[in-house]
């Protein structure tokens, strides 16, 4: 049974890694002119040990088909790979043992009620999603949530927001990788990256998953963010 220090930090770890549509204040640092890395590492510094790291689907959304859901995810996938030495490979046979599991679930999933450690969504809009660190590898979206394969909008027909299901994926598979919201408000993994839609990979959200995975290099030396 763990301590109750442990589940305490736990627990934070993990409202610390719920996405919402809510805006949070930015926060800016500037030094004489020069960027100042603000990424942040999970301070248990869990990592994934290997660097070919696979994925299961294991529950598809009400709103988006099948191979729309496959393609915004491994464009997800793709952003991270494309910025350091790891690999993403979907694996798609419903008995394979895989890194991490990605599903879509309504209010009470994984029993959620009976423990604090697995936190439940709250219907439309609000939370849209969670991911936990390695080496769980989980990442829940909320499936009351509209996802589409395009930027976040609002549909006057429906009265709902679509949620851009590429740019939510692509910040919850940077929590699933150990990294902890940033404080550059221009990087992907900035709390407001969901309410703000930015959805590309920014020098600091380089510097952090190069920090734990180290870096990767080209013809020209040390890749940066695009």
């Amino acid at each position: 049974m763990e301590s109750p220090l442990l589940l305490l930090l736990l627990m934070m770890m993990m409202m610390m890694m719920k996405e919402s549509g809510a805006a949070v204040t930015p926060q800016t640092e500037t030094f004489r002119g020069t960027r100042i890395r603000r990424y942040a590492i999970n301070p248990v510094g869990h990592k994934w040990t290997h660097h070919n790291i696979t994925y299961r689907i294991i529950q598809f959304p009400n709103t988006l088909n099948v191979e729309d859901t496959r393609k915004a995810i491994s464009i997800a996938f793709t952003k991270w790979s494309d910025v350091s030495p790891l690999s993403f490979t979907e694996v798609t046979d419903g008995n394979a043992t895989t890194d991490i599991t990605i599903g879509f679930y309504t209010f009470n999933h994984t029993d959620c009620w009976a423990s604090p450690l697995h936190p439940c969504f709250d219907g439309l809009n609000g939370e849209l999603a969670h991911a936990f660190l390695p080496p769980r590898g989980e990442i829940h979206f909320d499936n009351h949530e509209f996802w589409i394969l395009g930027k976040s909008r609002f549909s006057w027909k429906q009265g709902v927001w679509l949620n851009d299901l590429v740019q939510v994926a692509a910040h919850e598979i940077g929590h699933a990788l150990g990294l902890w919201h940033s404080r550059d408000p221009e990087a992907l993994m900035h709390p407001n990256a969901t309410y703000t839609g930015q959805r590309n990979i920014a020098q600091d959200d380089v510097w952090g998953i190069q920090r734990l995975y180290g870096k990767i290099h080209t013809a020209n030396g040390p890749l940066t963010a695009r």
